[in-house]
């Protein structure tokens, strides 16, 4: 038997596919130049049109965060050794039986960081025995999530990512690749869940000086996370963490039924955190009074918390309007600067003619949750002729396993 390996690696989990080919060879012989072609990952991105091998019914895995920038090369090197023999060993897949391997990793959108990352994916493949001349390749994850996004038959594409952070990545006819966004929450992130979770606060905190327009946005945060006024939204953000709400995560047991919630404190110094609002924004913005209570408690000990003296809260007046207007305009704002990055995209690309029928699809965690920022984004794009939406074909596991088959 032969399988390719297709990886994940993000700032939360990683994910690896092992996915049986019903025909497949590796080289025993390859000389430098097509050992150096097949592990190169240069920002010319050939997309080749044969079908190649057949694939089987693939194999999957978990673990954790793979993200070199976040976690360090060290343990980048830990996680993805550990999945590959894990892997291995709980599918019963024998070191040869691998044939080729493609490695889509957050972080390592720079040549240095790829080049970084290919040395260690090498130590790998030496330490688990693997064939010596294993052709793989190592990619950005927008790579792989558009060649998992796009139809088999589009090379070219953009792809629109907005979870926390935002960016988007395309590949021309001739496989060339571009981007715009991805400069992070502090240059930028724009129409991120980060992004909205910020003008939701600052948007209370206008509110509150009656320098906005009111928004049902307050009492929701001020719920959440147990405040009394919007003044304690400083301390939540900019106040140095106690010594309880440092160690959280490692006091937390997973298997315990003990409620831990009234005993943490709740804070928003971390972009993962700030980010969680967005889904406040989101219920707000898609108003059902009956799935308030639902919806909180459902963020978890890891988000916004609701305590036992605000519970009171639901019968608050604001649980009666279908949607509020301050969190829509966030939202819509949101899908405008998504769409600026489209417009960025191919303006790079200089496709005058063919602008309106490139393939323009979406992945991330506010595209998928939030009906007002998807909407607003596809009509903004018909209104400018900004590409032709679709959706995504799969996810971006796939688009790696795409690209490992193409290896062979």
């Amino acid at each position: 038997m032969a399988y390719v390996i297709g990886i994940d690696g993000g700032g939360s989990k990683t994910a690896i596919c092992f996915t049986k080919l019903e025909r497949a060879y590796i080289k025993t012989e390859m000389d430098t130049d097509q050992a150096e072609t097949a592990t190169m990952s240069n920002t010319n991105y050939a997309v080749p049109t044969h079908n190649g091998p057949s694939i089987a019914e693939p194999l999957y895995l978990t673990g954790p965060a793979s993200n070199p920038q976040s976690v360090g090369y060290g343990q980048m090197k830990t996680v993805l050794l550990s999945l590959i023999h894990n892997g291995m060993k709980r599918f019963d897949i024998a070191p040869d039986e691998i044939c080729a391997m493609c490695v889509g990793l957050a972080g390592v959108g720079r040549q240095p960081e790829r080049e970084r990352v290919e040395q260690i994916v090498r130590e790998i493949i030496t330490d688990l025995h693997l064939h010596p001349n294993l052709p793989y390749t190592v990619h950005h994850d927008a790579h792989i999530a558009l060649r998992g996004a796009l139809r088999p038959d589009h090379a070219s594409g953009i792809l629109v990512i907005a979870g926390t952070g935002s960016i988007a990545y395309a590949l021309d006819p001739d496989g060339h690749a571009y981007r715009s966004g991805g400069w992070g929450h502090l240059l930028g992130d724009e129409g991120s869940g980060y992004w909205i979770g910020m003008q939701a606060l600052q948007t209370v905190c206008r509110a509150a000086e009656y320098r906005g327009p009111q928004t049902a946005l307050t009492q929701l945060i001020l719920d959440a996370y147990g405040l009394q006024s919007e003044k304690e939204l400083i301390h939540l953000v900019y106040g140095a963490p106690d010594k309880s709400e440092s160690n959280e995560n490692s006091n937390i047991n997973p298997n315990s039924n003990e409620d831990t919630r009234s005993t943490r404190t709740p804070s928003l110094r971390d972009k993962t955190q700030i980010a969680a609002i967005a889904k406040l924004v989101i219920h707000a913005a898609e108003w059902k009074s009956s799935e308030y209570p639902v919806f909180v408690s459902r963020m978890g000990t890891c988000g916004p918390q609701r305590t036992e003296s605000s519970r009171t809260s639901e019968s608050h007046s604001h649980h009666n309007q279908t949607g509020d207007p301050v969190a829509i305009q966030i939202l819509e704002r949101a899908a405008d600067e998504l769409v600026l990055l489209v417009r960025s995209i191919l303006s790079q690309m200089r496709l005058d003619k063919t602008a309106s029928t490139i393939p323009v699809t979406v992945a991330g965690s506010i595209f998928q949750h939030s009906r007002i920022v998807k909407q607003h984004f596809i009509q903004k794009l018909q209104a400018e002729t900004l590409g032709l939406y679709q959706e995504p074909q799969a996810e971006p596991i796939h688009g790696a396993v795409i690209i490992a088959k193409e290896l062979i």
